[in-house]
């Protein structure tokens, strides 16, 4: 069992440039982390996001580099984790989306990471509903399969996250996982993001374990009055300001360090224990605190709830 972040936890200081990518992993050695999550979207290691050009930059040395770190500070690269729509796509948008996702799984492949998140429906609509789900689900199936035989040939585990409105939910994460049927496909279970669809986050849980690579340790404030996060200050519920953000069903959640926020975290982190989960327990934050605090207090207080787990 290791404890560690996702490098994505760290985003804010490094858009502000009080932190370095090098300085990162300093960080993570100093905060006694065994491993870490690097992610396309907190660095400069593609050309492109989602088909646009990287926010961040792009730095072709940057795998090399990151490895390089990896061993210098005694920080393992647990996972790489990118984003993808690959199952909304057709036609000559499809084609070339498989042949980005094949350059991913190369990615972790030179990174050395042994799991790679490639989501399989990023949301970038409102469409999250069952119909739609229904829609997307035998492409993303025919592209799960076939990146994991392409991900097995170099002993990587693939995985998607229980990730937005869409592909969450254990019904449908199971689901898909199932009709997939490979040994090296699974889920990053994200704690946290049980609450975007407003189920129970134990219970959550309790069906995903089975299926579960990779665990992402994040916790919510979770409010049901849309004055308390501010809607009367701009005029109408339906306005919240961020990192508020609304759930599928109309609740309000802002980031929070673990333990600190309001889901049950040691009840959680209990049942997966007893599981027999030995793998990557990583922090994810992304809330108002500074996020080097942030990330600090959350790895000692995982720490302790795991201890008495």
């Amino acid at each position: 069992m290791r404890v560690g972040i996702s490098v994505y936890s760290l985003l804010d200081a490094y858009r502000k440039n009080q932190m370095s990518i090098e300085d990162e992993f300093v960080f993570m050695k100093e905060n006694g982390c065994g491993s870490c999550e690097i992610a396309d979207f907190a660095l400069p290691l593609n050309e492109l996001f989602l088909g646009k050009p990287n926010p961040l930059g792009y730095d072709p040395e940057l795998p090399e580099k990151l490895k390089e770190y990896s061993e210098k500070y005694g920080v393992a690269i647990g996972s790489y984790s990118c984003s993808s729509n690959i199952s909304r796509l057709r036609g000559e948008d499809y084609e070339a989306e498989w042949k980005r996702c094949v350059r991913e799984v190369d990615m972790a492949r030179r990174l050395g990471a042994p799991v790679a998140r490639i989501d399989l429906a990023t949301v970038i609509s409102n469409e999250t509903g069952i119909d739609e789900y229904h829609r997307l689900f035998d492409q993303a199936v025919t592209v799960a399969k076939e990146l994991a035989d392409y991900a097995a040939s170099f002993g990587i585990t693939l995985t998607l996250e229980n990730h937005g409105t869409l592909m969450n939910g254990a019904d449908r994460v199971v689901r898909l996982i199932q009709a997939v049927d490979k040994p090296n496909y699974g889920l990053v279970l994200d704690i946290g993001n049980t609450a975007m669809i407003d189920q129970d986050a134990l219970v959550e849980v309790m069906e995903l374990a089975p299926y579960t690579k990779l665990v992402h340790v994040k916790d919510f404030y979770v409010r049901t009055d849309p004055y308390a996060v501010g809607a009367k200050r701009l005029g109408s519920p339906d306005e919240i300001r961020y990192p508020w953000q609304k759930t599928k069903h109309g609740r309000y959640l802002r980031h929070a360090i673990v333990g600190h926020g309001d889901l049950p975290m040691q009840e959680i982190l209990r049942f997966i224990r007893q599981t027999g989960y030995d793998g990557d327990y990583l922090v994810e934050f992304e809330g108002l605190e500074d996020c080097r605090t942030a990330c600090t207090e959350s790895l000692l207080n995982l720490r302790q709830m795991l201890e008495m787990a």
